[in-house]
């Protein structure tokens, strides 16, 4: 008996409560409403139709409609801003409501209120319940009445540009069109980054006002093109025309100094005087604000390096336009009339000269000669120099044929000389930012001519001691030491470029592998430069490495793997500048500047390809790009990035530096085209975007070029980009 009576009470306080709450069944389907201007959701005079409650659809706006006392219709729509201005809003979330729970749940304007004297209509968006008359509500949980209070509502922002393609990128989301509508937004600062092609990026900002649509009308700035004449004194065709290296050169040098004159005047002023300046908006010392301000000044140093970039486009086409015109006569074999002096014959003459072992190889690794060895017999010695000071070298050697005839031809002033040139490439030698000189270097034979007659010479050349210490001078006369292919299973040899470790290859339970490679020179953007030993990891990161980082507790909880392709082993994508740059220096690490990563891609060689530096296979043995990466459109397709080390490693035994992802390096990128340091050369000290190295599954092979680069936003974040870390070695 007593067991019934609970059960009487229990059912007594279950149908009580019902009475308080909507069943599932007293939703109408199908109800048509035609909508007038004192409803907030939809336009007034449009006809909707009821549906189910389902809050995964996009709306702006959910209106719950009382039929009759036991039947409610539920409609979903736009937001219809002007009722809106006078509405209440409670907040679910503070008052523990769950969004389902509040969707069945009956509100009053007072306690003990009869069950189908709840409110006619009730609105929801977000966290937030609306009222469109009462600043309090009412409702029945656990057969005990509540009070909901009303608070500040949010707002209705509403963003606009009269400018077409004005993309907006907030902290939610990126790069969506305008204009654009927000809603719920809370109250106060709000903040957006806004791009378009042909314009300055911005950072706009409103102060958004509670129950009211909040209109921010972004004007976009245009680039404006330069209204600075740079060289009055060279001209395009004049560069086209230029028939010798030299005319180029010259070319250059004017270039160069007319260049560093404009940027050391280049002023700011106009841009600061035309630039929105940051808004004030509330607490300044808030976190919201202090982001705001962050991020204003990092665009703001984006849209400078643009305006620089415009200021200096006639210079950089000039640039182009010289190099490229250069690259046509330096790539090319010359012969070069030169003069002579300083004759020697041996053994004629019997003076003995501090002269070298005649070998070339041993002739230029030491500066300074070894011993005093006399050259052999039937042999000449001849100092060749040419007027502008361009050659100037010393040949020791005999020729086909009788050597005292020629001897006597020289003496007798019948003989013309030139030497052979491998390439008309000289070594520009510097004098703080200004090109002192050019000499060549690329000698390979001598030739003499008595009248019609040519005689060739078979000897060997020394240069100057000052050629002789320049690192691309060095490169040129020691190519084996950018050729070296350290092997897992061998200790590389010592004096290569490599490593002077036992084993280059090291393997960490988070690092993974890496490899060590030693400190060495090679050919950076037209110039030979110095770069220290590193250890660069030689596949990309993985997800799998990204969760093994997490559970080890080496990130911060908050980052989290995007990656839109998934699989243990895929790399990495979707991942910021920054975030990357945080899981390298979580390793103790670093990203690599571009120099390291270019260094590590090309294995030594010159070459920017990583199947031509290897003389061998194609680019689908090496790269994962777009012609063998899948298809979009194709079901059975594995479209996007494939597992990292899926293809054959470059010489080095480097994975992936070619395609599947492409990476984020350290360096800054900036329009403007700056000398690479000697030594370690790193980005400019310029310019916002950071540049991305390697082509990805995406691109053609051009991009996979070790050599190609591109730029994007430190924030920006692609399935196309990941990165890989490089570390420092003792």
């Amino acid at each position: 008996m007593k067991n019934f009576f609970l059960l009487v009470i229990s059912l007594a306080v279950y149908v009580s409560a019902a009475k308080y709450t909507i069943q599932p069944n007293e939703f109408r389907l199908g109800e048509e409403l035609r909508l007038n201007a004192l409803m907030a959701i939809g336009t007034p005079g449009q006809k909707v139709l009821s549906t189910k409650p389902d809050f995964s659809k996009k709306a702006e706006i959910y209106m719950r409609r009382k039929i009759d006392g036991t039947n409610y219709a539920f409609y979903t729509g736009n937001l219809n801003p002007d009722p809106f201005r006078s509405f209440y809003a409670f907040d679910l979330e503070a008052n523990k409501i769950t969004l389902k729970e509040a969707l069945q749940m009956k509100f009053y304007a007072k306690r003990r209120t009869k069950p189908y004297r709840d409110e006619n209509e009730i609105y929801f968006s977000g966290r937030y319940l609306y009222s469109p008359r009462l600043p309090v509500l009412y409702f029945m949980r656990n057969d005990e009445w509540h009070r909901l209070e009303s608070v500040v509502a949010p707002g209705v922002l509403h963003v606009i540009s009269e400018e077409k393609g004005v993309l907006i990128s907030t902290t939610e989301e990126i790069n969506q069109p305008l204009p654009k509508r927000y809603f719920p937004i809370p109250t106060g600062l709000f903040y957006a980054t806004f791009t378009a092609d042909g314009y300055y990026p911005m950072v706009e900002a409103i102060d958004v006002k509670a129950n009211k649509q909040n209109t921010l009308r972004v004007r976009m700035m245009p680039i404006q093109v330069s209204e600075i004449s740079f060289y009055p004194d060279v001209h395009e065709n004049q560069i086209v025309a230029a028939d010798s290296l030299e005319k180029v050169e010259r070319f250059y040098d004017l270039y160069r100094r007319e260049s560093l004159n404009v940027a050391d005047t280049l002023s700011s002023k106009w841009f600061d005087q035309v630039y929105p300046s940051i808004q004030v908006i509330g607490d300044t010392n808030s976190a919201n604000y202090k982001a705001y301000a962050k991020s204003y000044q990092e665009i703001r140093k984006n849209a400078l390096d643009l305006w620089t970039k415009a200021r200096m486009a006639p210079a950089e086409k000039l640039r182009q336009m010289i190099f490229k015109k250069m690259s046509e006569f330096e790539s090319k074999p010359v012969s070069i009339p030169v003069h002579y002096s300083d004759l020697k014959v041996y053994p004629i003459d019997t003076t003995v000269q501090k002269t070298p072992n005649v070998t070339q190889d041993s002739l230029v690794k030491d500066s300074v000669p070894v011993a005093e060895v006399l050259p052999p017999a039937d042999s000449i010695a001849l100092h060749f120099s040419t007027e502008d000071g361009r050659i100037s070298v010393d040949w020791v050697g005999s020729v086909e044929g009788s050597l005292p005839a020629l001897v006597k031809n020289i003496k007798d002033g019948n003989v013309k000389i030139q030497v052979i040139l491998e390439k008309n490439k000289p070594v520009w030698l510097y004098a703080k930012d200004t090109v002192s000189a050019r000499k060549h270097y690329r000698f390979v034979n001598v030739e003499f001519f008595i009248g019609e007659a040519l005689v060739k010479g078979k000897g060997n050349f020394r240069l100057p001691d000052s050629l002789l210490a320049q690192a691309e001078v060095q490169a040129w006369l020691h190519p084996e030491k950018q050729s070296v292919t350290p092997k897992k299973e061998e200790v590389p040899k010592v004096d290569t470029v490599s490593v002077k470790e036992e084993s280059p290859l090291k393997m960490d339970s988070l690092r993974r592998e890496y490899l060590v490679l030693d400190s060495s020179s090679f050919r950076f953007r037209g110039k030979i430069v110095g770069i220290s030993g590193f250890a660069i990891q030689t596949h990309e990161v993985t997800q799998g490495d990204f969760a093994r980082m997490i559970l080890a507790k080496k990130l911060d909880v908050k980052m989290k793997d995007r990656s839109k392709f998934k699989g243990e082993n895929k790399p990495v994508q979707n991942i910021t500048w920054l975030d990357a740059q945080a899981y390298c220096k979580a390793l103790g690490g670093n990203l690599p500047t571009e120099s390291q990563w270019e260094y590590a891609a090309r294995a030594g060689g010159n070459d920017g390809f990583v199947w031509e530096a290897l003389e061998k296979g194609k680019p689908v043995d090496y790269a994962i790009y777009s012609k063998n990466s899948g298809d979009l459109s194709s079901k059975d397709s594995a479209y996007g990035p494939q597992n990292v080390g899926s293809k054959q490693p470059n010489a080095w035994g480097i994975y992936d530096m070619a395609g599947n992802v492409a990476e984020w390096t350290l360096d800054n990128y900036s329009s403007l085209n700056f000398t690479p340091d000697d030594v370690d050369p790193t980005g400019s000290w310029m310019g916002y975007t950071k540049i991305i190295k390697g082509g990805s599954f995406d691109d053609g092979v051009k991009k996979l070029n070790a050599s190609a680069r591109d730029d994007e936003d430190p924030r920006y974040w692609s399935e196309r980009l990941g990165f890989r870390c490089v570390f420092p070695v003792k």
